[in-house]
């Protein structure tokens, strides 16, 4: 049995995500979300760092900054070594699928109309007992 490698994030996109292109031509994007950790005063944000490749970077390319995204990814490390020879590694998350749940406000005012409508203000007969129930 092979061990299960999938992690599933909600949050918002930190910065408009760019679209790339790799020496071969695959579509790559890297872009960041705002996750929140714990509860009150344990409570912080972290900021994973997602890879989309093909077409799931260039749907990602297309989101704006604020975006609440779920994402399901897998958990990636790469090592490569600089021009100076100093070893450096990278933790990153390979989406697997990326879904846009809704973009950020752009109005600090809501106005919600209150007014009751036909069917809450009191159209619909009341049923007493089980046996008026229809199914």
């Amino acid at each position: 049995m092979s061990d299960i490698n999938t992690t599933v994030f909600t949050g918002r996109i930190v910065r408009d995500p760019e679209l790339q292109t790799t020496t071969t031509g695959l579509s790559v994007c890297t872009f960041n979300i705002a996750v929140e950790k714990g509860y009150g005063e344990n409570k912080k944000v972290v900021y994973p760092t997602i890879v989309a490749w093909k077409g799931t970077a260039e749907f990602v390319s297309k989101l704006r900054k604020g975006t609440k995204v779920a994402v399901a990814a897998e958990y990636d490390e790469r090592s490569w070594q600089t021009k100076n020879g100093d070893k450096r590694k990278a933790y990153e998350f390979n989406a697997v699928r990326v879904t846009a749940m809704e973009p950020k406000s752009t109005t600090t005012d809501v106005v919600v109309d209150e007014t009751p409508t036909a069917a809450s203000a009191g159209e619909f007969e009341e049923i007493v007992s089980d046996e008026q129930l229809p199914f």
